[in-house]
């Protein structure tokens, strides 16, 4: 896989010197370079998409997992809000935005915006699609198991008839 990879990469970079105005192939590269486990060479792609495009959410959204990586939270969560004002139907926008809100210890509001992930893209409770389609990190994956497991102890807590939710 790191041979296509590669080829990927370097066809973005192609792409790259004929259009280089083009936010798509900065942000396509981007994607490839973090899905090989280079962050930093993925965050400056990220960044050169968005300041060529401002308004381009997806690499905002990608710019925030780079962040995220990079245990810089403030700026992936800014990054993800910025996405989200952009474009609020796009469910991994919003399960990063959980992501660094629960690494941030915002617990409440990373779990309502998980729901919204879940709402648009229900696969997001799928910690193996997370893994094999939109290839998060070990962990991204650790956080998103740990939301999953908070919003199904909620739910269960909710229901009529949970020992959670009887008179004392």
């Amino acid at each position: 896989m790191q041979g296509n990879l590669e080829d990927a990469a370097q066809e973005f970079r192609e792409a790259i010197r004929l259009s280089p105005g083009n936010p798509a192939p900065h942000n396509n590269l981007g994607m490839v370079l973090h899905v090989m486990g280079q962050p930093t060479d993925a965050l400056a792609e990220f960044r050169e998409a968005v300041r060529l495009s401002p308004a381009f959410a997806p690499a905002w959204s990608n710019l925030g997992f780079a962040f995220f990586e990079l245990e810089q939270l403030a700026p992936a969560i800014e990054a993800w809000r910025l996405a989200v004002d952009l474009n609020q139907q796009m469910a991994g926008t919003w399960a990063g935005l959980a992501l660094g809100l629960f690494a941030d210890g915002a617990v409440n509001p990373a779990i309502e915006s998980y729901q919204r992930a879940l709402h648009l893209d229900p696969r997001y409770a799928d910690v193996t699609y997370l893994q094999t389609v939109r290839h998060w990190s070990a962990r991204a994956l650790d956080h998103a198991d740990t939301i999953l497991r908070v919003i199904a102890a909620r739910q269960q807590a909710a229901r009529p008839g949970s020992l959670m939710n009887s008179p004392g």
